[in-house]
């Protein structure tokens, strides 16, 4: 929330707005000072119209809710980050060292966890029944839902397993 509430100010005094300026038309201006005290988060649509009337990406504000909303979202994405800069290494031991299991939140995040697993071990370790057991438990779900990146990327995890095993029939 800190990095939220510092942001608008910062954004608005650099606009020349006041508090009341900024809130006109939007919201409440004690909706703006609790925001930028950090004390509260107004809801996504005030958050947007902010965002418009200060110049802020879309982006900003969704990774902010995003991460407020999921506390493994910051973590997820220096996984994505390390995986995209090819540490593998790196990525697994961030995995195992600061996202616990029991405190996955969703199945997205569960189907997160087991690719990151999956490809950390594939291609940092080329544990190559490790990298099957992940991706798989990857594509496992009750519920029903429609396929996502993940499912994708699992998959496709599947079958890089194969190739770098030597295992093309499959």
């Amino acid at each position: 929330m800190d990095y939220l509430g510092n942001k608008l100010k910062e954004r608005r005094l650099s606009k020349g707005l006041t508090q009341k300026q900024l809130a006109d038309g939007i919201c409440t201006q004690a909706t703006i000072s609790n925001l930028e005290n950090n004390s509260s988060i107004p809801t996504f649509p005030v958050l947007m119209s902010l965002a418009t009337k200060l110049d802020i990406e879309f982006k900003e504000i969704y990774d902010y809710v995003e991460e407020q909303s999921h506390k493994n979202t910051k973590i997820f994405n220096e996984l994505r980050i390390l995986c995209s800069e090819i540490k593998y290494k790196e990525a697994f031991e961030l995995l195992n060292n600061k996202i616990d299991y029991n405190q996955l939140e969703d199945s997205l995040e569960l189907r997160k966890y087991y690719y990151y697993k999956g490809i950390t071990s594939l291609l940092a370790y080329q544990n190559f029944s490790d990298a099957h057991y992940n991706f798989h438990l990857s594509l496992s779900s009750d519920e029903k839902r429609e396929l996502d990146f993940f499912d994708v990327l699992s998959t496709n995890g599947i079958a890089m397993t194969y190739f770098l095993d030597s295992e093309t029939d499959k």
